[in-house]
């Protein structure tokens, strides 16, 4: 698969359940690639909100605290990383606090 970057924009999501933008995000995610596990317990879609939670703990993952990421690369600790990674938004990021 070639390298690059891809916007697929214009996505009317707000015509969408979340179960359909599910489905929707899947099938966008297929014509990729084969989709891998996001948690080690097998987890191949995973919400990614903003929460006010605070970090307590070091396997938290950040992405349920109220902090902000790094860029970073998800799937680094499999033996074979993932050659595309997919971010399918539902809603804008807020303004931070």
């Amino acid at each position: 698969m070639p390298r690059g970057f891809a916007v697929v924009d214009r996505v009317p999501v707000e015509r969408y359940s979340v179960t359909e933008n599910r489905a929707i995000g899947w099938l966008l995610a297929l014509l990729l690639r084969q989709v891998v596990a996001q948690k080690w317990d097998g987890t191949l879609l995973y919400d990614v909100k903003r929460f006010r939670q605070t970090l307590r703990a070091w396997y938290m993952r950040r992405s349920v605290t109220n902090l902000e990421q790094p860029f970073h690369t998800d799937g680094g600790w499999l033996w074979m990383p993932p050659s595309a990674i997919g971010l399918f938004c539902l809603q804008p990021a807020q303004q931070a606090d």
